[in-house]
């Protein structure tokens, strides 16, 4: 705002100028005039802070547009303040060498009799020292560098000094005051905009010590905040009262000094007063507020000891602030002021095993301090105690206040040490496991395919012997001879599906975009000499296409539908429904039928492999076909189940996930 109010009183004065307007050149005919050369570089100060406040201050990298237009404010600021050097010096040269250099009324004329100017046009001793001195306090506050700083805070003073001398001195008249001598006096409203100025250049300094107390949301700030503007005001308004009634001769200097002292304290006193009872109202809230706290604190402190987490919270600094009694069991070590660099050395829930190096600046607590979160970081640490460590969870956050300033990091922790061997315990399980399968699946294969040939021989031979000794076999031995071959077919059957069984687990899967309907309409194909002369309704709802092995998904339709026909061989109508449902997660398969059904206290022996709910004179299989489905439904991710009762028919679910799902086909039953 300073900087405004300095451009728009530098603009009026050069309108003054331009169009002769008395008021605006010196407010008062017996004040001297603000010169040309004044209000210009009031102008370019104004500008150079304007642009100097609006530089961003979290530009982006080099090359980008905020960067580039910070770049060019900065170079405009930097031009605006040298100009005002230059003309600053080349006067005050003019006083000390005595020359004249033309500088003066190059813009405008001023009369030879000018009030209190030396040499017309020329702007005053005072004032050129006052602008060389903002000029190097705009450019030196710039620096990074404290020195460099606080001698502009010095020179900022400086100025600020000599033009308040300037004003009072126009108040009561004291011409020594804002004139070197009576020929090179400061304008008035010169001496108001170097105070206007300057007071702005400081409060845009928030990290000089005098500014940032003054703005502090504290006590002593608001303090300052009253009794800076309060006090000079009441000095200077009873100053004044006493000047004008010692004038108006209503009493002489002695009685004039008791009444400016007795008035002094009955004002001064009061401020003090309400200073003092401001202080001490926020000093009881202070109390207030830390009993208060001090009680939370004890509330927290029990709770966090009482937790079986460990709880580390530390500030920007990295000292350690919360350390409950958890954390120092699971780590075996309690909280220490050492810097974050150190933490890696003393406290290992920072470190993990020296195998796997983990570097400090990636540490869940360090992580937190810069803003980062760390989600259950898994972590193994060493302990003098615990010769074969522990595994730890760590969480890590920053802790933000309510205003949303970050004031430091939190970490919260637990062992799993115990979770940890578990699962290497059901890895090494799981391992295991995968080899005894393994191991089971080729020992089947190898036992049913070393079967099948001596099983060929004894089907083949008996069926010759059958055929070659018709005549010279009675009917018994006949009868034997066909249970021989009988009984060797059905085991050749057995072992043709043990294969299968045993191929599901090791068939690499081939998945394909596939039509239920397309399969089920090709199993009913394949089954028309079973069907033939039976009366069979097919009900076939809207099915979903498939992302799976076609093959595999043939053997489940043939196996579950085959089935359906098997079971209802004794009803006059066969009713089989294939459907599916669908929910978030899964499509669901149903296959049903009419038939014989089963008791629903054996349902667990249904996908079992050789396991059978029927005689074998009743219906004829194997008892692998519900074990082949299970293991290819599982293959792709499903479950199977089954629901039935005696007489009353059976239904067959199976699921696949939904990702392996997409729009249901047309009706075709």
């Amino acid at each position: 705002m300073s900087s405004v109010w300095t451009i728009l009183i530098g603009a009026l004065v050069l309108l003054g100028w331009a169009l002769d307007v008395a008021i605006l050149k010196s407010i008062l005919p017996q004040f001297v005039t603000m010169k040309v050369n004044t209000a210009i570089c009031f102008v370019l100060l104004g500008i150079a802070l304007l642009l100097w406040q609006t530089v961003p201050s979290d530009s982006s990298a080099a090359g980008s547009e905020q960067t580039v237009i910070g770049n060019w404010k900065r170079v405009l600021a930097r031009g605006c303040l040298s100009i005002v050097a230059i003309i600053a010096l080349l006067t005050f040269s003019e006083y000390v060498v005595g020359w004249d250099l033309g500088i003066d009324q190059l813009f405008a004329l001023e009369a030879p009799d000018a009030i209190a100017t030396s040499s017309p046009g020329r702007m005053a001793p005072a004032t050129t020292i006052n602008f060389f001195s903002l000029a190097s306090v705009l450019f030196l506050a710039e620096s990074k560098r404290q020195p460099a700083r606080r001698i502009a805070l010095v020179l900022n003073h400086v100025v600020a000094l000599i033009s308040f001398l300037s004003v009072v001195g126009y108040l009561y008249g004291v011409e020594a005051l804002y004139g070197v001598f009576s020929y090179a006096t400061m304008a008035v409203h010169t001496s108001l905009t170097f105070l206007i100025f300057s007071s702005g250049v400081m409060l845009s300094q928030s990290d000089w010590a005098i500014v940032h107390l003054l703005i502090a949301d504290d006590p002593g700030g608001a303090s300052l905040r009253m009794l800076v503007p309060a006090v000079p005001l009441t000095v200077i308004l009873i100053g004044l009262l006493r000047l004008a009634g010692e004038q108006s001769g209503l009493y002489d200097a002695r009685f004039g000094l008791a009444l400016y002292s007795t008035w002094m304290v009955v004002i001064i006193l009061p401020l003090i007063w309400w200073n003092a009872f401001s202080l001490s109202r926020e000093d009881q809230k202070r109390h207030q507020l830390e009993e208060a706290l001090e009680r939370q604190t004890g509330i927290l402190n029990s709770v966090l000891d009482s937790m079986g987490d460990g709880v580390v919270v530390a500030d920007m600094d990295g000292k350690f602030i919360i350390w409950n009694n958890a954390a120092e069991r699971l780590i075996g070590l309690g909280p220490s002021n050492i810097p974050k660099e150190a933490w890696t050395e003393h406290y290992g829930v920072f470190l993990p095993d020296k195998k796997t190096p983990y570097p400090p600046a990636q540490l869940p607590l360090a992580r937190a301090l810069r803003g980062e979160l760390t989600d259950l970081d898994e972590q193994f640490i060493r302990r003098p105690d615990v010769p074969q460590g522990i595994w730890l969870a760590v969480s890590g956050r920053p802790l933000v206040d309510q205003n949303g300033k970050q004031r430091g990091g939190v970490v919260v922790f637990n062992e799993i040490s115990e979770r940890k061997r578990a699962e290497q315990e059901m890895k090494q399980l799981n391992a295991a496991l995968e080899m005894t399968n393994k191991e089971l699946e080729a020992f089947s294969y190898s036992v049913s395919h070393d079967l099948r040939a001596p099983l060929r021989h004894i089907d083949g031979f008996s069926d010759l012997l059958l055929k070659k000794s018709s005549g010279g076999v009675d009917e018994q031995g006949k009868r034997y001879l066909e249970t021989i071959s009988k009984s060797a077919k059905h085991m050749g059957a057995l072992i043709d599906d043990l294969l299968v069984f045993s191929r599901m687990g090791r068939t690499e899967m081939r998945t394909s975009t596939v039509s239920p309907e397309a399969l089920i309409r090709e199993v009913i194909a394949n089954f028309v000499h079973e069907t033939q002369g039976r009366e069979i309704h097919w009900t076939i709802h809207p099915l979903p296409t498939l992302e799976a092995d076609r093959s595999m998904l043939l053997l489940v339709f043939q196996n579950l539908l085959g089935n359906a026909i098997k079971y209802t061989r004794p009803r006059p109508r066969a009713d089989i429904e294939v459907g599916c449902t669908q929910n978030d997660s899964e499509c669901s398969f149903s296959v049903k039928d009419n038939g014989v059904g089963f008791d629903m206290k054996y349902v667990d022996k249904l996908f079992g492999v050789f396991q059978r709910l029927h005689r074998a004179d009743e219906f004829e299989g194997t008892g692998i076909g519900l074990a082949n489905v299970r293991r290819i439904v599982a293959r792709h991710g499903g479950k199977t189940w089954a629901e039935g009762a005696v007489d009353q028919g059976a239904t067959i679910y199976f699921t696949l996930p939904l990702s392996q799902a997409s729009v249901p086909d047309a009706n075709i039953g």
